[in-house]
């Protein structure tokens, strides 16, 4: 099984229902799948205001493979080179 497979497997297995996964847990849904699948990193699209989790090539959240990728940054480079936005990010989505 291909391991975007078995992530896509591991989120209908283990998330039946939404628990706003999509709006308002979206960065802690990023967490669980980076700690389950510790190659994936958490990245953010900032138009939608939206972490998910991906590798570089294939990006997942709730919903399964996301796919409006064209905006997204890591999460970790944002911490680095613009500490005042990331500060912002982690005050107002996930504290």
């Amino acid at each position: 099984m291909s391991q975007s497979n078995e992530i896509l497997s591991f989120i209908r297995r283990r998330f039946p229902s939404d628990c706003h996964w999509t709006d308002g847990n979206c960065y802690y849904f990023s967490l669980i799948l980076r700690s389950r699948f510790p190659n994936l990193q958490i990245f953010y699209e900032p138009i939608l205001g939206h972490f998910v989790a991906g590798d570089g090539a294939h990006f997942y959240d709730f919903n399964g493979e996301f796919f409006d990728y064209e905006k997204l940054i890591l999460l970790d480079d944002i911490a680095k080179e613009d500490t005042l936005w990331y500060d912002r990010i982690v005050r107002d989505c996930v504290l």
